[in-house]
């Protein structure tokens, strides 16, 4: 509710990109073939959360899915791939100050 409250005070020119990253675990269940799918099913559902909870156009955001490309730290224990799986939002500003 919070994110969605400060993005609901962006202008209407600013572009939210919401991207879901994984670990370094390969992935292969019924619901998501690869670490891809899943990073992009997590980017997904905050899309959605955004959208139901800020009332922002849908033209202005969009979800990318990076798998295991982009990791914060080393993948070589349990605490550090806790750390990779994460979803990050970027607001691009385009308005001039």
């Amino acid at each position: 509710d919070r994110i969605a409250s400060i993005i609901s005070k962006t202008t209407k020119n600013d572009r939210i990109t919401v991207g879901g990253h994984t670990d370094n675990v390969p992935i292969s269940t019924p619901r998501f073939r690869s670490n891809w799918e899943l990073s992009a099913s997590r980017a997904v559902s905050v899309v959605h959360q955004i959208l139901e909870k800020s009332g922002i156009n849908k033209d202005r955001i969009q979800a990318v899915g990076h798998g295991d490309s982009s990791p914060v730290v080393k993948n070589d224990n349990p605490s550090n791939r806790a750390k990779n799986r994460r979803v990050e939002i970027r607001i691009e500003m385009t308005d001039k100050l």
